[in-house]
């Protein structure tokens, strides 16, 4: 009985002009889509293999006791399904010396008027097109039943309500997924024709799998809320009504208004203030250093009944001696003040990230209130441009650092001799190396990426994964519920 009722339904919608539309729609957009997120993922890669060979050949025997690596995040494939956060995460990271690695971000779109209207994707077709086209192809499914009295003739033949739903969600889903597969081998046909990409690389596969996995459940959790209204209504205009407002409500209302709430609840300075407040605190350390430096310099040549201000030579007599002895206690200083820089750096860093999670988690909790918000962060974090990839890349970026202060700023001492108003600085090798041949063995620091595992970020994004599901579930159940005390009368 279940599978007459199914074909009846898939006979019902695949002549239909609904059905005609979604195959045309899907056919078109979603590989069209999917070819022009290749030919952006194709630029972003011939740029990230430009800047690495850029970067190894200026820096090649050239290594200098101030030198600052570089390091790229390299684009991921998977970015073709989901631009996400990928105009704000950070592109470079650049090593110093003294004030640790910093990041860098770059715009990703030239075009302006991209930048207006927004970039489309995989992501943005599913939760806006897609999502419509779900709720125009069951707004109707039972509602247009009552209308026609067609539900009474159906259950006047003794049929169970539990296969009447059965049939209903699982017709209008098989019919659906359709107009979808097809459009999905017709992408991943136009994306195996890139050079830079395989479409049978199993670093692919397994991601492809879950994208299409999650994609097809939310497809699935629109069908079911549509036969819950559908239900629930009594024609099909309200039910048309009800569904496209909740559409708007989960689809823009709830992500655009989330973020403005999290700032309005828990407020933090922006990038650029927290920048300058940076700069600001980096100079006056280094001020401060500066100074004692010079009051310890100057002690050691008054020791000396040298007189400060009317020094002209470092290198003689009695000023040889004060530097001397200057420099072995400078050597101390020097290294208390770059941990106590670290610490402070490290220190204003993590509290500034702190608040910034905060405020992401806020905004986040309350955007899981739409499933759709739910599935756009899991698409986000699987496709490499959501938050995990900000973390993943701030570590990377701290163990580059670390990998060039001990390779490369360990082998240089800092020298700074201030007295009066006359000051010279100046880096010194270590004893015992000598300076072209140093340059010519030391390799050039490489960057290394590593991209989060599947895995990982399944773990990361776990909550809205069951949300998704538990969404599906609650109104495929309400509606269940909803149709068995429907009096057909």
């Amino acid at each position: 009985m279940i599978r007459t009722l199914i074909i009846r339904e898939i006979q019902d919608k695949i002549y239909s002009a609904q059905f005609m539309v979604i195959t045309l729609l899907c056919v078109v957009l979603i590989p069209l889509g999917l070819y022009i997120s290749m030919k952006d993922f194709e630029k972003k890669h011939i740029e990230y293999v430009y800047n690495m060979q850029d970067y190894y050949q200026k820096s090649q025997t050239k290594i200098h006791p101030s030198f600052r690596a570089e390091g790229y995040r390299p684009p991921s494939v998977l970015n073709i399904f989901s631009n996400g956060l990928n105009d704000y995460l950070p592109y470079k990271t650049v090593t110093d010396r003294h004030k640790g690695y910093t990041i860098e971000t770059k715009m990703q779109q030239s075009n302006p008027i991209s930048i207006l209207f927004g970039k489309i994707d995989f992501t943005l077709m599913v939760t806006s097109f897609l999502s419509i086209l779900s709720i125009i192809f069951t707004f109707s499914c039972v509602s247009s039943e009552k209308e026609n009295g067609t539900i009474r003739l159906i259950f006047s033949n003794s049929v169970q309500r539990w296969k009447f739903v059965v049939a209903k969600i699982s017709g209008n889903y098989i019919l659906f997924c359709i107009p979808f597969f097809l459009s999905i081998i017709m992408g991943l046909l136009i994306l195996n024709t890139s050079p830079y990409i395989s479409i049978f690389d199993t670093g692919f596969w397994a991601p492809f799998l879950f994208i299409s996995f999650v994609t097809l459940l939310l497809i699935l959790l629109l069908l079911c809320l549509g036969f819950l209204i559908s239900t629930i209504t009594h024609n099909s205009l309200t039910s048309i009504v009800t569904l496209l407002f909740i559409w708007v409500f989960c689809a823009f209302i709830i992500p655009k208004v989330s973020p403005m709430i999290a700032q309005i609840v828990y407020p933090v300075d922006s990038a650029e203030v927290f920048d300058s407040k940076r700069k600001a605190f980096i100079n006056d350390m280094e001020q401060e250093y500066n100074k004692q430096m010079k009051n310890l310099f100057e002690q050691k040549l008054i020791a000396r009944n040298i007189d400060p201000a009317t020094l002209n030579d470092l290198v003689s007599g009695e000023t040889k001696e004060a530097r001397k002895e200057y420099d072995l206690e400078k050597a101390s200083l020097n290294e208390e003040y770059n941990e106590r820089l670290q610490f402070e750096l490290s220190k204003l860093d993590g509290a500034y990230y702190h608040q910034q999670q905060i405020q992401y988690s806020i905004s986040r909790n309350i955007a899981r209130v739409s499933p759709i918000s739910s599935y756009i962060s899991l698409m986000s974090e699987v496709c490499h441009t959501g938050f995990c990839e900000i973390d993943n890349f701030r570590k990377q970026a701290a163990m580059l650092q670390t990998q060039v202060e001990e390779n490369v700023y360990i082998h240089w001492t800092h020298e700074r001799y201030a007295a009066g108003p006359r000051t010279t600085e100046g880096y010194k090798l270590k004893e015992g190396l000598d300076w072209r041949t140093f340059q010519q063995s030391i390799p050039v620091p490489e960057f290394h990426y590593k991209q989060l595992t599947l895995s990982s970020i399944i773990q990361y994004v776990r909550i809205d994964f069951m949300l998704v599901i538990f969404f599906c579930v609650v109104f495929f159940v309400t509606g269940f519920v909803s149709f068995l005390r429907y009096d057909v009368r």
